[in-house]
């Protein structure tokens, strides 16, 4: 055992910045169905992105991490001329994204050969987040309270992605809010 896998160098860390390219597609409608309802729907395909070369050991696939596919429904109600109330749905596919959806429990098949954990990171079927696919539901309220002065309030709820398992793994992005208040006064 004379080191780590060939695939398993030293493109992990310290590898100054890197930036990759991507597409992907974003459709949207909005209707206004009456004088009170609108009604909206977008669909984001996953954003396919290229390699990220400098650190390719460190995300599952091998240095891609593309973004995920999503799509989204909404409503808007004008309850009265001064106030409208908003709401939202999205859901968000993280699981046909390696380097997000495998557990981090997956180890790669080196490292059962070799023990190195080095070897754990950047294949196809090694570490990822362990991120599930989650819903996200909005509630919002806008309220004209003088001609020069709107008042808006918002609550967001997201599903958990992170299982159990994958919890100290995740320590290293801690990018997950589940509930989210906003109060928000613009000068009209």
């Amino acid at each position: 055992m004379g080191g780590p896998p060939a695939y398993a160098n030293s493109n992990l860390t310290n590898r100054g910045r890197d930036a990759t390219w991507g597409y992907g597609l974003k459709l949207g409608w909005m209707g206004k169905i009456s004088d009170a309802v609108t009604l909206g729907a977008s669909y984001t395909s996953k954003v396919k992105m290229d390699k990220f070369e400098k650190y390719k050991d460190l995300f599952a696939g091998e240095g891609y991490f593309d973004l995920p596919e999503s799509f989204a429904l909404g409503i808007a109600f004008k309850a009265n001329p001064k106030l409208t109330i908003a709401a939202d749905y999205q859901r968000i596919d993280y699981s046909g994204i390696k380097s997000i959806a495998n557990p981090s429990t997956n180890t790669g098949n080196a490292v059962a050969a070799t023990g190195f954990t080095v070897g754990s990171l950047g294949c196809d079927t090694c570490r990822g987040f362990g991120w599930s696919s989650v819903n996200v539901f909005k509630l919002g309220a806008e309220y004209q309270y003088k001609p020069n002065l709107i008042l808006r309030a918002g609550y967001n709820h997201t599903d958990n992605p992170i299982q159990s398992r994958d919890v100290t793994f995740n320590m290293i992005a801690p990018g997950v809010v589940q509930d989210h208040v906003t109060l928000d006064s613009p000068m009209a």
